[in-house]
């Protein structure tokens, strides 16, 4: 006897009602995991000594990176799947998931800034700064907007920028 694929994996295309059941069922897995990754790496990435002499720091740096984007990004197509308005996400767990946007929003601004203090640049410019804010905040409000999809490409641009800019590198 052989068992059954779960509802939804077998069909290309799933109902309506099973395509949202299984977005949450993967998001409420996959969000925690990402962020929890995302946390020890920036922990290992804060305590690299010599960061000139091995490209450790930036691998580092690249995995929160997307652990952070990944863990906003699927709470937000789950909620996107369940048709949650910008207003009722400011609310939704009594106001948890504002909180977990700006935890997510937090961190995402303190990569680049720990990044270039691991590599031993410290940006003077607070130019950087505030694009690193910037990416934070593009982090943050990505999920709390329903069905926007540019907001995916402005992080990851500002992203970009954050990282080139934290690494002393002039654009």
């Amino acid at each position: 006897m052989g068992s059954k694929p779960a509802p939804g994996l077998s069909n290309p295309n799933p109902t309506p009602i099973v395509a949202p059941v299984l977005a949450t069922s993967l998001a409420t897995l996959l969000g925690p995991m990402l962020l929890a990754v995302a946390v020890f790496s920036l922990n290992l990435l804060s305590q690299i000594k010599n960061a000139d002499q091995t490209h450790v720091d930036e691998l580092l740096a690249i995995l929160t990176a997307i652990c952070l984007l990944g863990s906003a990004t699927s709470a937000d197509s789950v909620m996107d799947a369940f048709s949650v308005s910008t207003r009722e996400r400011l609310t939704y767990l009594g106001f948890g998931y504002l909180l977990f946007c700006l935890a997510i929003g937090i961190l995402t601004a303190a990569v680049p800034i720990i990044y270039a203090e691991v590599t031993g640049f410290v940006p003077i410019a607070t130019w950087r700064y505030w694009l690193f804010g910037l990416t934070g905040i593009a982090a943050a409000v990505k999920p709390m907007l329903w069905k926007e999809r540019s907001w995916t490409a402005v992080m990851f641009i500002f992203y970009g920028l954050s990282l080139i800019a934290s690494a002393g590198r002039s654009f």
